[in-house]
């Protein structure tokens, strides 16, 4: 008798993917591109960087995490980058989104190979790929040192790891969320909770969202998870904060948008 293997994985991506859930302007590209420009900084931020001195020619670059595929646009219309891999969790941004974005921001759509998956294991071969970009996506992973680990494996020998629009927290945010997760469970183990505390303390640093996975570190803690994976570490603080401030007023202690460029300090 022949077995017929069912696999329903995508089917269940489909049916989980959160960018379907949000809604709102990431239904499409044509209300997203309008709505990253105008309404946060990332975009500004990323121009910023000087694409040209960090790639090789006829680069291929990751674009781990990818999202609405609005970097992978940008990236596919530099003249040094032969093929991008767009790599996401969400079918819908990948299928739906993220080909109108690519030519929304003036990008070869050609250049640009979708995949739909997660962070950890990256199917992908040794020193497969030039170059590897995240914006707003590293910190989204549940465990920072396998995920650097599996960047440093796939990436050329002393290849660029860039770390887009990244907030790192001040050490006074950190000990503030510290503090409240604390009082939170110590009134509550007296029978009266007077305070509420969303999110939780982790190894490194806080889970302030858990719904989309959001954890903060502070700039010492970056350093840590680099040097643990014999990695340098350059930052690069673009002065933006995360969104214009006719958006929203800026907190003394929030953070400005960050750029990480990692490489491995160890030769293959």
């Amino acid at each position: 008798m022949t077995v017929t293997l069912r696999d329903v994985r995508l089917e269940q991506r489909r049916r989980d993917d959160w960018a379907v859930t949000a809604s709102g302007p990431w239904a499409s590209a044509d209300t997203l591109w309008p709505h990253l420009q105008e309404l946060t900084n990332i975009v500004d931020a990323a121009r910023q960087v000087d694409w040209s001195a960090l790639l090789p020619e006829n680069a291929t670059v990751l674009d781990l995490g990818c999202g609405s595929g609005w970097l992978t646009g940008l990236l596919s219309a530099e003249e040094r980058v032969q093929r991008v891999i767009a790599w996401d969790g969400s079918p819908h941004l990948l299928e739906e989104v993220l080909p109108r974005m690519v030519e929304l921001t003036g990008g070869d759509r050609d250049k640009v190979e979708q995949v739909c998956g997660d962070f950890l294991p990256l199917v992908l071969d040794d020193g497969s790929v030039d170059a590897i970009v995240m914006s707003s996506a590293f910190h989204h992973a549940d465990d920072p040192h396998a995920l650097l680990a599996e960047l440093v494996r796939v990436v050329v020998p002393g290849g660029p790891i860039v770390l887009l629009n990244e907030t790192p927290w001040h050490p006074l945010a950190m000990l503030s969320f510290a503090g409240r997760h604390f009082l939170a469970t110590a009134t509550d183990l007296l029978g009266r909770r007077l305070v509420t505390a969303t999110g939780a303390l982790t190894e490194e640093g806080a889970l302030y969202d858990p719904v989309l996975g959001d954890r903060a570190y502070t700039l010492r803690t970056w350093h840590t998870i680099a040097d643990r994976a014999r990695c340098s570490l350059e930052v690069r603080s673009t002065g933006l904060p995360s969104y214009p401030a006719a958006v929203r007023r800026k907190h003394p202690l929030e953070p400005v948008l960050h750029h990480f460029v990692l490489r491995s300090r160890v030769l293959r």
